[in-house]
């Protein structure tokens, strides 16, 4: 992919009030936001509604919520997203919405990356014992084409995008938590039912 190509994709999520920002050359040289600079405070979860209202859970306990912005990787850049309207819930999840994120198509892009803030603003009460998508270890994996695919082992939560770790006849695969994958999930059963996309388990091995 050349660099024309990654800019315009990369311009294709983000908020247009960001784009002078992103592409100018202060932005793409060493001034740029470093991974070492940010702290990694949860996920986006899932889609709510159809103006681009998103699910964030927090795997961290904050102090408080009260940030203008969030932090996403885009493409292998670091780039604040402006908060539009926020609504905290329970168990360390809230609705928001991004300015410039309006519609189903452009919210859709960013489910199951990780959102971070600057070290410096991060403020924790204390350390989680385990965040929400952690409680589906050990759960079973049924998917509607394949059947039984496994047992998840693990949650990869370090990487862009949250991925189970499902293991199977000695096999690994690595699944994407997103919520157009996910069918059900019966807690008595302990089962998650999906229906994954064709190839997807064969090129995730």
């Amino acid at each position: 992919m050349n660099v024309t190509q990654r800019e315009d994709d990369i311009v294709a999520i983000i908020p247009p009030r960001l784009e002078d920002v992103l592409f100018s050359r202060r932005f793409l040289c060493s001034s740029m936001i470093l991974p070492d600079e940010l702290f990694p405070i949860g996920y986006i979860h899932k889609q709510h509604g159809v103006q681009g209202e998103l699910t964030i859970l927090l795997t961290v306990y904050l102090q408080s919520f009260e940030y203008d912005f969030l932090i996403l990787e885009i493409e292998g850049i670091f780039v604040p997203f402006f908060i539009k309207n926020k609504l905290i819930k329970k168990d360390r999840s809230a609705l928001i919405t991004f300015e410039g994120i309006s519609s189903i198509e452009k919210s859709k892009k960013l489910i199951g990356k990780t959102i971070y803030l600057p070290k410096q603003d991060v403020q924790i009460v204390s350390e989680p014992s385990q965040s929400p998508i952690h409680e589906l270890i050990g759960y079973t994996i049924i998917d509607k084409s394949k059947g039984k695919v496994g047992t998840i082992e693990a949650i990869e939560d370090t990487t862009e995008n949250v991925l189970f770790v499902v293991s199977y006849q000695n096999t690994e695969f690595l699944i994407p938590v997103v919520e157009a994958f996910i069918e059900n999930i019966d807690d008595q059963k302990k089962v998650v039912y999906t229906q994954l996309p064709i190839g997807l388990l064969e090129i995730n091995q």
